[in-house]
């Protein structure tokens, strides 16, 4: 049975935030992913995966020509290839305040504002950056960041309810978010309507592709109850359905996808992209010895974000398995014939890594200094199904090393498999 408490909609202060966010990141306002059809899109937004969360989080990027890898079967082939790739701006995702898109950018305008008088060929300057529309009409995107909102939403399409990630813009939200408005007292609902699993309704999104406006392109708007439909069957039709929240519950978080995810290959791909367009449009800005010492910059703090985060990470990890070890029973390995007075040290030592990493999880350490004596004792204690002795967080050395030698291999992977056996 489903916990449903576990899941609510996002209050509408959240869902102001996050708006004020996205417009604090930006100078401009401007599963897989579902995608907008032209035409009528029903959308039932999900709740988020953890309360402290909005349903909606920012995806703050560029997009720009870069070299990316080319894998096959899954395997990186060691080649590159030149791809449109969309990269975090790093200030939306827990990287450096300063970003360096928008770095470049700003060094590109100043120096075409101060090297180009006439306003005309200011615009033209800049149309590479700002975003042109061409001679054919179609508008041809530059490489200022932009801010959207990605959701989990079910698509209600032919009678089924398809579970998807969903890319919203800003300008849709803002319509969402007008309509969180209480038609009685005319005040902001305290509950988004739309990610309210309990109470919420599905959001009808418009795409009509000839509009003379982008305003008038995309429109949102509340189901409402059809003529003749009871409040309450009309209610009972929008709820989410606990089959439904378990389907959500399995999928990533949307907050482990686009908060604090900012890494060293997003910095990477930057440049990259950034170095590809300066060289095609002339802008020389990767000869500003000013712009490339602020670079610098940037991947220092960037390097000092990513310790930091990798030392919190690991300290949630050793809490984890510090709760899995205090929570749970330990499977008890079979005993040895011989007695663990017979296997060599690394015999040993190899067995509680395998041992370890099968009953407490695969980040916990031997400690490398056992004596022979300790090793059989926590050989026996493993054997009898008792917790392991580790010292306390920061107390070992190191990690044991344990020979690869098959003879020792095979001892070990016959260790494990009686212990397997018993457990069973």
């Amino acid at each position: 049975m489903i916990d449903r408490s576990r899941f609510s909609g996002s209050s509408n202060k959240q869902m102001k935030d996050q708006l004020k966010r996205g417009d604090d990141l930006s100078p401009q306002r401007r599963v897989d992913y579902h995608t907008i059809k032209e035409g009528i899109n029903i959308m039932r937004i999900a709740p988020a995966h953890d309360q402290a969360h909005s349903a909606y989080e920012i995806f703050k990027h560029v997009s720009m020509m870069c070299d990316v890898p080319v894998f096959n079967d899954g395997k990186d082939t060691g080649k590159t290839e030149e791809k449109l790739k969309r990269i975090f701006i790093s200030n939306g995702h827990g990287g450096p305040q300063t970003d360096v898109v928008e770095l470049y950018i700003k060094f590109a305008k100043d120096q075409v504002f101060d090297t180009v008088s006439d306003k005309k060929d200011r615009e033209k300057a800049l149309a590479p950056i700002n975003g042109y529309r061409n001679k054919e009409g179609k508008w041809v995107w530059g490489i200022l960041p932009m801010i959207n909102y990605v959701c989990y939403a079910w698509r209600e399409e032919s009678g089924k309810h398809a579970l998807g990630r969903l890319e919203l813009s800003q300008m849709l939200i803002r319509q969402m978010d007008k309509l969180n408005i209480d038609e009685e007292s005319n005040q902001p609902m305290e509950v988004d309507i739309f990610s309210d699993p309990n109470e919420g309704v599905s959001a009808i999104i418009t795409y009509d592709p000839k509009a003379k406006t982008s305003a008038e392109k995309y429109t949102v708007k509340a189901r409402s109850i059809k003529k003749g439909q009871g409040y309450a069957e009309f209610m009972e039709q929008e709820r989410v359905t606990d089959e439904q929240l378990e389907e959500l519950s399995v999928k990533e978080p949307l907050y482990e996808m686009f908060v604090d995810v900012y890494r060293q290959e997003d910095f990477d791909f930057a440049l990259n992209g950034l170095r590809k367009f300066d060289e095609k449009y002339g802008y020389g800005i990767f000869e500003n010895d000013e712009f490339m010492s602020q670079v610098n910059d940037i991947q220092t703090e960037l390097d000092e974000i990513l310790s930091k985060r990798e030392k919190k990470e690991s300290k949630a990890a050793v809490s984890t398995n510090a709760d899995k070890v205090a929570t749970s029973k330990t499977k008890a390995p079979a005993s040895t014939a011989t007695g663990w007075n017979s296997k060599s040290v690394k015999v040993m030592q190899a067995f509680l890594v395998a041992y370890a990493s099968e009953n407490y999880g695969e980040d916990v350490v031997i400690p490398p200094e056992l004596t022979k004596e300790e090793l059989i004792s926590w050989c026996e204690k493993a054997e009898a199904g008792l917790p392991l002795p580790f010292p306390e967080v920061g107390e070992s050395e190191g990690e044991a090393e344990v020979s690869s030698d098959e003879d020792i291999d095979a001892e070990i992977k016959a260790l494990m498999n009686k212990h397997k056996k018993i457990s069973k």
